[in-house]
């Protein structure tokens, strides 16, 4: 089985930014940072992405009750996972992420520093997946080229329509076309056993031929 990894809002918060003066939420006076990650083009972080992560203050919108194991959503690139998550991660797929310690993480709802270790994760592991023709997908217009790009906006198993074959010795991934994220059976279960916090697993659906890529 194949799923696609969901953030559970209503669950945890999951509201995350990145900021010089943690201690105010977000204003003209106090900006958010922006690292400038392209979800188009999925590639590894560079270094100066990964000194980003070290100078800025993650900010977390919730108190520390409300905080689960996962921030932001999946079809972005800035996902933050918690320790347990990234050892999952790294014990299936070493090396093939990557996942930037965070050195300081601020509670904004508690007005006190994160205990808790998390980490910046980037999934730029690629392989052909969604059948476009079965999926719900959206097309929209990238404004610097003018050309449409494809997303996976599907929600339900019967509109996730997956190749079989893109699961095959892979346990994180994203589609080469539609940019989503993808886990396999193994990695989903193993987050479960662990009860993480914050995280919808909806399985994909199987398509029914075989996918060719020329």
């Amino acid at each position: 089985m194949i799923y696609r990894p969901f953030v559970e809002h209503e669950a945890v918060k999951t509201g995350l930014w990145w900021s010089e003066n943690p201690y105010e939420g977000v204003s003209p006076r106090n900006p958010h940072a922006k690292m400038g990650l392209d979800l188009i083009e999925i590639e590894s972080l560079t270094e100066d992405n990964k000194a980003f992560v070290q100078k800025y203050w993650a900010v977390a919108r919730g108190k520390l009750k409300d905080i689960g194991d996962v921030f932001q959503d999946f079809d972005t690139r800035d996902i933050v996972v918690s320790e347990r998550i990234a050892e999952v991660i790294e014990r299936l797929e070493p090396g093939e992420h990557d996942l930037v310690k965070i050195p300081n993480l601020w509670s904004l709802g508690s007005q006190e520093r994160v205990a808790q270790t998390y980490y910046f994760l980037n999934v730029y592991a690629k392989a052909r997946t969604v059948d476009l023709e079965s999926s719900k997908v959206s097309w929209v217009v990238r404004k610097n080229d003018g050309k449409n790009i494809p997303f996976l906006t599907a929600r339900t198993t019967e509109k996730s329509v997956a190749y079989e074959s893109a699961g095959d010795d892979r346990h994180l991934w994203r589609d080469d076309v539609t940019r989503a994220v993808f886990m396999s059976e193994e990695l989903v279960q193993a987050l479960r056993d662990l009860n993480v916090r914050g995280f919808r697993f909806l399985p994909c659906t199987f398509a029914k031929h075989k996918v060719t890529i020329h």
